[in-house]
């Protein structure tokens, strides 16, 4: 079950907690900001503190793990069942291996998650404009990888087209 702690107040949680704790659950993934924060401002730790604390079911840590580090520090300082990976691992698809120490993100290995990704997006997805709006969402995301890529990052938000977007992340690579 993931939750956040509230709509627009953490104290909203409490209530929420009380509910979850009457089931079993496998796992109670909190990401620590309420609905109206989206993925701004900085999680509210001491409210999922209180809420690790106090949960019966297990409980599972998302939000902010961008790099090997914070997985580390999160796992060191909070007794979590583990962590939930979400944004992280679009900004760096390598994010997996390098937590197990078996993988650094290179270039090249953005290309093929960029490729595969793209691959599937047209497979499964209905029209070219679809497509191509679920990549430019990948690219807020990918924006820090290169700093020389910023002008590529531009143009990209301006294509209109599959086509035209493929020439430019080709370029870009």
């Amino acid at each position: 079950l993931k939750t956040r702690l509230g709509m627009e107040d953490e104290e909203e949680f409490e209530h929420l907690l009380d509910i979850y704790n009457k089931f079993p659950v496998s796992e109670l993934i909190i990401h620590p900001r309420v609905q109206t924060d989206y993925y701004k401002n900085t999680p509210r730790m001491e409210s999922f503190l209180n809420a690790l604390e106090k949960s019966k079911n297990p409980v599972v840590y998302n939000g902010d793990i961008f790099n090997k580090e914070k997985y580390q520090q999160v796992m060191k300082q909070m007794d979590v069942s583990g962590v939930m990976l979400g944004r992280g691992v679009l900004a760096n698809p390598a994010l997996f291996g390098e937590i197990r120490g078996t993988e650094k993100l290179s270039k090249e290995r953005l290309w093929e998650f960029h490729e595969r990704l793209l691959a599937d997006y047209t497979q499964e997805m209905s029209g070219e404009r679809n497509v191509l709006f679920k990549m430019k969402e990948l690219w807020a995301h990918l924006i820090h990888f290169d700093p020389e890529w910023e002008p590529y990052i531009k143009k990209i938000r301006k294509a209109q087209r599959l086509g035209e977007y493929k020439i430019i992340t080709g370029q870009m690579f």
